[in-house]
């Protein structure tokens, strides 16, 4: 079960800064950038069984429906170097977590969208709060679908979406899942500054060696063949040319 006194023991346990458990909110990112102008630990973290306008990247829309998945967004404000590597951080905590619950191939999708046989069953999203030119904190938002409820909405999905008990080995309890995933967090931002996150990155990678296009916005995106990801978290594409080239781009889009 999770609630509130669950996430009050889970605080104890990894000595998480403030956190809090709602039953329905529209976004926990945006209530974790409120928190961050508020002045809130580092490691603090919000939960909500219900999420109600849950944000997607490039403006998209992620549901959660209640007792069916797990949304939280998880806080840093001490990102004192290497933050552009934060979204391989979350991918990392989310993967190894999942990995242990089912027996299907788990991958990362560039830069953080978690892949069970090409199908998503989490997305990530990481934004950030500023006062004037100094970084106050980086929020880590974390939606994953855990049963089949949590693909129950009207909305057309964008890309293959799916839900972890398809491919549990085992009931998945969502409070174990989610201890998991925080003590993940916390070791893989601990290893931020080393070359082990881009190690591991790289290691996890899908469609690594496939022709992919990687679109920046509608005006501007790339196609080539997926080498790996740069030490600075960009992905290095080979173009038709033969030319290799570091690119940053908002997703990447596998041409079949």
């Amino acid at each position: 079960m999770l609630d509130q006194l669950t996430l009050n023991t889970l605080k104890d346990e990894l000595n998480l800064g403030r956190a809090e458990y709602f039953p329905s909110i529209p976004s926990t990112n945006d209530t974790a950038l409120e928190w961050i102008s508020l002045g809130c630990p580092n490691y603090s973290v919000v939960v909500a069984d219900k999420q109600t306008k849950g944000k997607g990247r490039s403006g998209r829309t992620w549901y959660t429906l209640p007792d069916s998945g797990l949304a939280f967004s998880f806080i840093i404000t001490e990102p004192t170097q290497k933050i552009n590597l934060l979204a391989g951080v979350a991918a990392l905590a989310v993967y190894d977590a999942v990995s242990k619950f089912v027996s299907a191939d788990v991958e990362i999708k560039w830069p953080n969208d978690i892949l069970i046989q090409k199908k998503k069953v989490c997305g990530i999203l990481v934004e950030s709060q500023w006062a004037g030119n100094q970084v106050q904190g980086i929020v880590l938002g974390i939606g994953i679908n855990i049963t089949s409820k949590s693909l129950n909405f009207e909305e057309k999905i964008r890309y293959p979406a799916s839900f972890l008990e398809r491919f549990a080995k085992e009931i998945i309890r969502r409070d174990d899942l989610f201890k998991d995933i925080l003590a993940n967090l916390i070791f893989w931002d601990k290893e931020r500054t080393s070359q082990e996150v881009i190690s591991a990155w790289n290691q996890r990678l899908a469609f690594l060696g496939e022709q992919i296009t990687a679109v920046r916005n509608e005006n501007n995106s790339i196609t080539g063949k997926l080498l790996a990801i740069s030490d600075e978290g960009n992905i290095l594409i080979k173009l038709h040319s033969g030319e290799v080239l570091e690119y940053t781009a908002n997703e990447i889009q596998v041409n079949i």
